[in-house]
């Protein structure tokens, strides 16, 4: 008896182990068959390897600029001839740009505009109602939505709204 039922155990586990086998082996196939017939182009739309950013201010010539994916804006700026009147001084130049980021790059004056595009906390904070969280919440968002591609731009953040950008709009630039 003892050996009948082991002898049913064998049996049992031998077909039940080829049909694992059998429905893993589809389950591979199938998922190949899948991985295979996804069209390339579609994978290579995925990220593109080159970026598009417009370019004006103090520059020679104004324009869109070409630049490969995750370049920074000092990779930029070795591309661009600058005017003599540009001030890259208070620039990040180790910002990464994102496609159709407009960069402006601004003048010599003797008010010193802060960039919004640009600026770390450190600096942000020095304009007048922007606090330490606000400073951060402006980075965040550059961040997670690229450049600013207007001024006005800043009121999607959180804790800027019409009448702190009024205070504001003289004293920030792109």
């Amino acid at each position: 008896m003892v050996v009948f039922l082991w002898f049913s155990v064998e049996i049992l586990n031998y077909i039940l182990g080829d049909i694992v086998k059998f429905i893993f082996s589809l389950l591979i196939f199938f998922g190949l068959l899948l991985i295979i017939t996804i069209p390339k182009p579609i994978l290579h739309e995925l990220k593109p390897k080159e970026i598009d950013i417009f370019v004006s201010g103090e520059v020679s010539i104004e324009g869109k600029i070409t630049l490969a994916n995750y370049s920074t804006l000092g990779d930029l700026l070795a591309l661009i001839t600058l005017t003599d009147e540009a001030e890259i001084q208070y620039l990040n130049q180790n910002q990464i740009l994102f496609h159709n980021d407009k960069i402006v790059i601004p003048k010599k004056e003797e008010i010193k505009r802060i960039s919004i595009n640009t600026a770390i906390v450190s600096e942000l904070i020095q304009l007048p109602g922007i606090g330490t969280k606000t400073a951060e919440a402006i980075v965040s968002y550059r961040e997670a939505n690229g450049m600013f591609q207007n001024l006005e731009e800043l009121q999607h953040v959180k804790g800027i709204g019409t009448a702190k950008y009024e205070k504001l709009v003289a004293l920030i630039c792109l």
